[in-house]
């Protein structure tokens, strides 16, 4: 366990230059003063959590008058720039934010569509989501087994969705070797707001896993 606390920042290091390998701009919208709160999971009012030492809630921005409002256990590293490939052809700009603490990692990502979620089909949707945060996976993985030898292998469940307050949401299980992991996302227009944690079976880091997920929380401005 200790051997791994001391490898997860440098993990992190190397996850985020595989993300972060070209600066894109965002397109603007006319913004008015009305917004819209999504919250996946348990959410919960900011400010109003009683919480471990260290954690807090963020509101991190992701350009465009929107925002992910998150707990986290210290300050995220901020990744602006990179891109998911999610087919031969295909790349998406994505604006990613990370902290890695104690064997676990958390990502938050601003990740932009070729075009509107709503005119996207159900698998559509859902390759870009697994493609995503597989993506992440795989650089876990892989630097897992340059690290420690071995294989680390991606193992998954069942995607989840269900449509709250007229925007999707899904979720899925996932394994990197004997790491945990749990991505979710919200899509809307033409964006993914995402969450991506990997914890190992100590009861602890699931707990503080979950809470991280759970506060899921996405501001959008309305057009």
């Amino acid at each position: 366990m200790k051997r791994q606390s001391i490898f997860w920042p440098l993990l992190c290091v190397c996850i985020a230059a595989s993300c972060s390998s070209m600066a894109y701009a965002f397109t603007m919208h006319s913004l008015t003063s009305s917004t819209l709160i999504l919250t996946q999971g348990s959410g919960g009012p900011i400010g109003d959590e009683r919480l471990p030492a260290g954690w807090k809630r963020h509101q991190l921005d992701g350009g465009n008058g929107s925002s992910i409002s998150v707990l986290l256990p210290g300050e995220p590293e901020n990744f602006p720039g990179g891109q998911f490939k999610v087919a031969p052809n295909v790349s998406l700009p994505v604006h990613l934010y990370m902290v890695s603490e104690n064997a676990k990692l958390y990502f938050v990502m601003f990740i932009d569509l070729p075009k509107p979620s709503e005119n996207m089909t159900d698998a559509e949707r859902g390759d870009i989501f697994y493609s995503c945060w597989r993506g992440v996976a795989m650089r876990v993985s892989q630097s897992l087994e340059e690290r420690f030898g071995g294989t680390f292998d991606i193992g998954s469940g069942q995607q989840g969705v269900q449509v709250s307050q007229g925007r999707e949401r899904r979720m899925q299980d996932f394994r990197v070797g004997s790491q945990r992991g749990r991505a979710q996302v919200v899509l809307a227009n033409r964006r993914a707001y995402m969450l991506v944690a990997v914890w190992n079976s100590d009861p602890a880091s699931e707990s503080d896993a979950l809470r991280f997920l759970n506060s899921f929380q996405v501001k959008i401005e309305r057009t």
